[in-house]
């Protein structure tokens, strides 16, 4: 992918794929609902990030992307620190081959 990009065009695609992980990551989270109940917004997003069902998704999810990313070069170096708060960079070397379909289904 990143051939014939310039090293700006690089890094401003990989900042732009670091964003939408982020959207990704955090989409679930129904803040405006939180907020109209009067709930603990750290509190509320704690607990929705402690459901097993939440975390499997987020985990089955960024084992296919972050794979992605690397192969295409956008996990630069300077992008890198950013996934890494993420916690998502561990799936950097996973290969999205090994998925089993059926597994997902059933959990």
């Amino acid at each position: 992918m990143s051939k014939g990009l310039s090293e700006e065009e690089i890094e401003e695609r990989a900042e732009f794929a670091y964003e939408a992980c982020l959207v990704m990551r955090q989409r679930f989270h129904a803040v405006e609902i939180f907020e109209e109940y009067g709930w603990d917004i750290d509190e509320t997003i704690n607990y929705d990030e402690s459901v097993k069902v939440r975390r499997d998704f987020q985990e089955f999810m960024f084992q296919r992307v972050i794979p992605s990313l690397k192969r295409v070069g956008l996990l630069t170096e300077s992008i890198r620190p950013k996934f890494e708060k993420l916690g998502i960079l561990k799936w950097e070397d996973f290969d999205d081959e090994d998925v089993s379909w059926k597994e997902a289904q059933s959990a």
